[in-house]
């Protein structure tokens, strides 16, 4: 658990948006870094073959929309409809996963403005990490749980039981992952018109859920389907679930839902 504790703090130092000395800050503030850590290219690795996958629904450099909304909507006298469409539009030209250059060398952004969140996908995998930790201790039955879950095994005698908010219910789970993306986890405005699910692509807040919860063997991969399956209508996401025969996903859609 020791040990646990501690990789949560390294992998914080390497992907935190809010420790002045991450990784990620760096990056994002100079547009490239050298020798980039292997944790770091793993995730980026990762979030490139989610993106690819999905069209782009899932984007690690969604930040300057994400930036965008939360400087809007800090000012006292800021209009409640949200940023401008100008403004909008401006900004999601920033927002281009395939203009991100990685190799063991060097990170560098393609275009001018850029900047990178692993808000999507870090917990997942930092979940990931530490449930290896407790395997290679030799815990069989483990529930890992830092905002994604890793199901080590199971309780003993009977699955995991974890609720999940796109189904209202409960899930039975053995070695596997659960991760649930919400818009009203994080809402940039009092009315939760406006959270912080941002399409890539529109660069609005996605509409077509309340909740989405993907089961999957590794938290990492979860938590990113999650996000990347909260933007895309019923057809498409019932398409990249083809393409993945060992994951399932819960939708709970909006009231009245009209697609």
């Amino acid at each position: 658990i020791a040990a646990g504790i501690d990789e949560v703090a390294r992998l914080e130092s390497l992907f935190s948006l809010y420790r002045a000395d991450s990784e990620l800050v760096a990056l994002n503030a100079a547009g490239k870094i050298d020798r980039p850590s292997h944790d770091l290219l793993r995730l980026l690795t990762l979030s490139h073959r989610i993106s690819g996958l999905t069209d782009g629904a899932f984007d690690v450099s969604v930040q300057p929309l994400w930036r965008l909304y939360a400087d809007h909507f800090s000012r006292p006298d800021c209009d409640p409809a949200g940023p401008g469409g100008a403004a909008i539009t401006a900004v999601a030209r920033r927002v281009d996963y395939r203009a991100i250059t990685f190799n063991s060398r060097e990170v560098r952004f393609d275009k001018p403005g850029m900047a990178l969140t692993f808000n999507g996908i870090a917990q997942g995998y930092i979940t990931d990490r530490v449930a290896d930790l407790l395997r290679r201790g030799g815990l069989d039955h483990v529930l890992t749980n830092l905002g994604e879950i890793q199901a080590t095994g199971g309780a003993p005698g009977r699955p995991w039981r974890i609720e999940s908010p796109a189904t209202g219910g409960v899930l039975e789970v053995m070695d596997d992952a659960v991760a649930t993306s919400q818009g009203s986890g994080t809402t940039f405005d009092g009315a939760g018109r406006h959270h912080h699910l941002l399409d890539p692509h529109s660069g609005l807040s996605a509409e077509f859920y309340d909740a989405v919860t993907v089961l999957g063997r590794d938290a990492a991969t979860a938590d990113a389907l999650s996000t990347a399956l909260y933007m895309l209508p019923p057809d498409r996401a019932k398409t990249v679930l083809a393409a993945l025969p060992d994951t399932r996903a819960y939708f709970k859609f909006k009231e009245p839902y009209r697609g």
